[in-house]
């Protein structure tokens, strides 16, 4: 969940309710490309009435980044699979 500017969550007007009426906003973080229908198909449910907001770190990358990133060669320590929109994965590590 996003956080608002004092910690709490935030919140947008829903211009359907009318002017005194707020919807709550949940943000949603991967580390791979959005949207993630496959994880958010389970959590919609529980979030009914709140507007779901999507982002992905790999998001702005062309296939040609993703490629040259996942073939690189590997730091040690930790190794992160994550799935692109395509359902294909990348593989790459921090360092």
């Amino acid at each position: 969940m996003i956080a608002g500017r004092h910690g709490g969550p935030m919140m947008s007007r829903d211009p359907r309710a009318g002017s005194s009426s707020f919807r709550k906003r949940i943000g949603f973080l991967t580390i791979g490309q959005s949207p993630r229908e496959d994880v958010l198909d389970e959590i919609r449910p529980l979030l009914t009435g709140a507007e779901i907001v999507e982002a992905g770190a790999l998001d702005a990358l062309s296939s040609e980044e993703l490629a040259k990133m996942s073939s690189g060669e590997r730091a040690r320590g930790e190794v992160l699979v994550s799935r692109l929109r395509d359902g294909s994965s990348v593989t790459f590590s921090r360092g």
